[in-house]
C-alpha cells in the first residue's frame, strides 16, 4: 500500500475520508490515485460551474481532491479542490487572459530540449518564467547530448539567459549523465517534464518508471517529434518521487505578472537600478543604464529583447489572475 506521504501530501497527518491525488485525466472524467489504489471519478455539478466562471478552478492532473464514495463505486465524484502548494499555468492557446492549468503541486519543473534540433533558449525562459511564477523549481535536461560537442558553450549562454537555473546535459545511453538527477526526486516529490515532442521526455520517463511504460515515438526528418503523450499523467517511482508527464508543446505563453518575469530577469532589474531617472523608458532618456549596457556589449540585445516581450505580455494580461502560492 502506497502511503500518503510518498504520493506528495505535505502535511504531517494524513488526510481524514476519501481524499485522493488525481494521476491522468481523460475524456469525461480522471483517474484518482490513493492508498487503497485507483478509481475513475468525474467532477460534481459545483465544481464543473466554478469552472465556467475560472478556469483554472477545474480539477488538473496532481490535484488532490476529495471525493464521495469508495472503490468499490465505479465512477465516483469529486465533491471537493483541496488547496494546491503550487500550480504551474500556461496562457490559453487564442488568449491573453485565459490561464489553462498544465500540473498541480508540482515540485521539479524539469524542461526538456534535444541538441539534435536548436536549442530554444526563448522557449526554455518562459518555461522557466512559468515554473517561477507557480513557486516551483525549474531545471533544464538538454537531452541527446551524444550528438553535440559544444556543451560548454552552450552552457555558458543558458547560464546568461537563465541565471541560477541548473542545466544537466542527459543522454538516455548514458547512466551517468542521469545519476545527478535523482537529487530532485525524494519521498513525496513532484518532478514535472515539459518540451517538444521528439525531445526524449517518454523515453527518460520509461527508465525511471520501470514497468509502465510510455508510448515512444520516432522524430520526423524534419526533427519534428510524432506525439506520442496526449495527456498529463502522473506516475509513482518505486525508488521514491513521483513524476508527472505533458504532451509536447509547441506554443507557450506566459500568464504571470511583471513582478514574476522581472525574478527571471534579475541581471537587467540590477542595471535599471543604476538608470538616472527612477521612471526611465530606457529609450533614449540621458543617464540610461540600460542604453549603455546595449551599447557596451554588457547586455545582449537579444535577452533585452526577450525581457521586453514577456513584460508586454504580463502588463497586456493586466495581472488578473491571482498568482499560485509559493512554496514553503
Amino acid at each position: 500500500m502506497i502511503s500518503y506521504r510518498a504520493l506528495g501530501w505535505k502535511d504531517e497527518s494524513p488526510p481524514e475520508g476519501h481524499v485522493a491525488r488525481i494521476s491522468a485525466e481523460y475524456a469525461g472524467g480522471y483517474v484518482l490515485l490513493w492508498p487503497q489504489g485507483e478509481v475513475r471519478a468525474v467532477v460534481n455539478g459545483k465544481l464543473r460551474r466554478a469552472a465556467k466562471i475560472e478556469a483554472t478552478a477545474r480539477p488538473t492532473v496532481g490535484d488532490w481532491v476529495r471525493f464521495s464514495g469508495t472503490t468499490e463505486v465505479l465512477g465516483v465524484a469529486i465533491v471537493e479542490l483541496l488547496p494546491r502548494r503550487t500550480l504551474l499555468v500556461r496562457r490559453a492557446a487564442g488568449s491573453d487572459s485565459v490561464g489553462q492549468a498544465i500540473a498541480a503541486n508540482v515540485d521539479t519543473l524539469m524542461i526538456v530540449n534535444a541538441l539534435d534540433v536548436q536549442v530554444n533558449v526563448r522557449r526554455i525562459e518562459r518555461f522557466a518564467t512559468i515554473a517561477r511564477d507557480a513557486g516551483v523549481l525549474p531545471v533544464v535536461l538538454l537531452s541527446k547530448c551524444d550528438l553535440r560537442h559544444d556543451a560548454a558553450t552552450l552552457r555558458n549562454d543558458l547560464a546568461e539567459h537563465l541565471p541560477g537555473v541548473p542545466v544537466h546535459f542527459v543522454s538516455m545511453h548514458d547512466e551517468q549523465t542521469l545519476a545527478p538527477l535523482e537529487s530532485y526526486f525524494g519521498e513525496g516529490q513532484t518532478v514535472a517534464v515539459v518540451g517538444l515532442s521528439g525531445a526524449g521526455k517518454s523515453t527518460l520517463i520509461n527508465l525511471w518508471v520501470k514497468g509502465q511504460a510510455l508510448a515512444t515515438g520516432e522524430v520526423g526528418s524534419d526533427g519534428k517529434g510524432r506525439h506520442t503523450t496526449t495527456s498529463r499523467t502522473l506516475h509513482f517511482r518505486a525508488k521514491g518521487g513521483l513524476i508527472l508527464d505533458t504532451p509536447g508543446v509547441r506554443e507557450v505563453g506566459v500568464l504571470a505578472d511583471e513582478k514574476d518575469v522581472a525574478s527571471q530577469f534579475e541581471d537587467i532589474e540590477t542595471i535599471a537600478e543604476r538608470c538616472k531617472f527612477s521612471n526611465c523608458r530606457h529609450d533614449h532618456e540621458p543617464g540610461c543604464a540600460i542604453v549603455e549596457a546595449l551599447a557596451t556589449g554588457a547586455l545582449q540585445e537579444d535577452r533585452w529583447s526577450s525581457f521586453q516581450r514577456l513584460t508586454n505580455e504580463a502588463r497586456g494580461q493586466g495581472a488578473t489572475r491571482k498568482r499560485a502560492p509559493k512554496r514553503q
